[in-house]
């Protein structure tokens, strides 16, 4: 909690300063370390940084709902007006004789407008019932649990007001122009002033209602797109069990020692940060000066073999060769570009980290690029750094068959192993297919805007359509009496 008025570029670099004087100038020459604050109500829209608790929503996210919302009100609206106006035929005759007897066009307008908006804000009362009604529904459908409180009621409601004066106010403007004598001679003019009017509100309901069919249609390929693609590594029967949160990274050893005989296990590794959510960035230099940026990981003998990363040259980490815990990496096929087009592929680097007293840096082996992020991220640079002490997460590739019973076997390890810390795992796959439950939200809630469009547009056709018969009933009626 920050002091009124206090500066929070001042107190990052204080504190910076402090954190520094702590550390030592051996691992400050070696390392990349900032401190930087984040308001807490940013959190929940402006942040995408690594190992948050769950992915947070975006302010586009946002405006995408209400850019859909929008255009379903809009065909809302338009399905008012148009059945309003399609009622001319309806209401000629009470206006005309209303004018007869002395009403002004003021008294009309304000007559009509109050029926549109007494029409609306029920509506909205109804609305708002439904919505209570199937919200917990929604929230199943999108995985977003929402709630009314008192200022979005109010909201809604004097918004029903506003749509209700917006809405009524051409049909009352029509209305309220007709001459008494016209309508009362039973002319066609009426017919004729609105029927150009009406044609282009239902075409514009209509164009609202594919668009978002076809938004809808976009979303979904591009979703199915995602979950398609290749990327770069093989993420199924892959499962995650967390050490670093619960203090536990010191038993690795002995828990891989034993997951290795398990039957149903296929092979057991481990990594520093959580494969494809930890994001580590640090600069690579060379002879100090900065070369370029790059996304890097500690990770255990075999990851590679693994995570099944694809090999383009070189070799990966290997305990028969003793060099490779003196500063061995490996880059994927981006970093490794970078550095050819330098001619440093083979010198000496330093990746601004100083992890167990190794400065330098030497590459063994290049990988093929693989999306270690979303396939939002383009591929990056990426370093893989060889530390199997104290990994905080241990991956354990298990059989597809008989998966219950082997996932029965690794519990019964870890209870040997950690007694007193339940086991907590999860799969890889759906890990990473949670990252884009945002994207199959937005892809559910264009689906329903979709279907609510087509579902009001063609209410309204049918309404409008009505309309019209019932007007050409009243007129063949009122032509029959005057030949009478």
């Amino acid at each position: 909690m920050l002091r009124p008025r206090a500066s929070l570029s001042n107190v990052e670099r204080q504190l910076s300063a402090e954190i520094h004087s702590h550390l030592g100038e051996d691992f400050i020459q070696h390392n990349s370390w900032g401190v930087s604050f984040q308001r807490l109500t940013d959190i929940h829209l402006d942040s995408h940084l690594a190992l948050e608790i769950e992915p947070n929503g975006t302010m586009k996210t946002l405006m995408i709902f209400l850019v859909i919302g929008f255009f379903v009100l809009l065909v809302g609206i338009v399905n008012f007006v148009s059945l309003s106006a399609a009622r001319f035929s309806d209401r000629a005759m009470e206006i005309g004789i209303r004018k007869v007897v002395g009403a002004d066009r003021k008294t009309l307008i304000l007559q009509f407008i109050g029926e549109a908006v007494i029409v609306t804000f029920f509506s909205a009362l109804i609305a708002i019932s439904l919505a209570e009604i199937l919200l917990p529904y929604f929230g199943l459908m999108t995985g977003r649990y929402l709630s009314m409180g008192y200022e979005a009621l109010t909201v809604i409601l004097c918004a029903s007001v506003v749509v209700g004066v917006v809405a009524g106010s051409h049909p009352a403007l029509i209305l309220s122009s007709l001459q008494a004598d016209n309508v009362l001679r039973g002319g066609t003019v009426l017919k004729r002033r609105g029927t150009a009017f009406r044609k282009g509100l239902v075409v514009t309901q209509f164009v609202v209602a594919i668009a978002t069919m076809i938004a809808t249609i976009i979303v979904a390929r591009q979703l199915s797109y995602l979950e398609g693609r290749n990327p770069g590594f093989d993420k199924k029967d892959m499962v995650v069990i967390p050490l670093q949160r619960r203090g536990l990274d010191g038993k690795y050893a002995a828990l891989k020692s034993r997951l290795d005989g398990t039957p149903g296990v296929v092979s057991v590794t481990g990594s520093m940060g959580e494969f494809g959510f930890a994001e580590f960035k640090n600069e690579i230099k060379y002879h100090g000066s900065v070369l370029f940026e790059c996304r890097w990981l500690g990770v255990d003998y075999g990851f590679v073999k693994a995570m099944k990363i694809g090999m383009l040259s070189g070799r990966t980490f290997s305990r028969g060769f003793a060099s490779d815990t003196a500063g061995a990496v490996l880059v994927n096929e981006t970093a490794a570009s970078k550095l050819a087009a330098l001619g440093l592929l083979d010198k000496q680097l330093e990746l601004g980290i100083y992890i167990n007293r190794r400065p330098s840096m030497h590459v063994i082996g290049v990988t093929k690029d693989f999306n270690y992020l979303s396939m939002y991220n383009p591929v990056k640079p990426f370093f893989l750094i060889l530390e199997p002490e104290r990994p905080g997460y241990v991956y354990v590739r298990i059989s597809p068959q008989h998966m219950k019973s082997t996932l029965e076997n690794i519990g019964e390890v870890w209870k040997d192993v950690n007694r007193g810390y339940p086991f907590e795992y999860h799969f890889l796959d759906q890990q990473l297919d949670n990252s884009y439950s945002a994207d199959q939200s937005l892809g559910r809630v264009f689906g329903i805007a979709a279907f609510l469009s087509i579902f009001i547009s063609v209410i309204g056709i049918f309404g409008f359509h009505y309309c019209d018969w019932h007007g050409g009933l009243q007129g063949n009626e009122n032509r029959r009496r005057k030949s009478c």
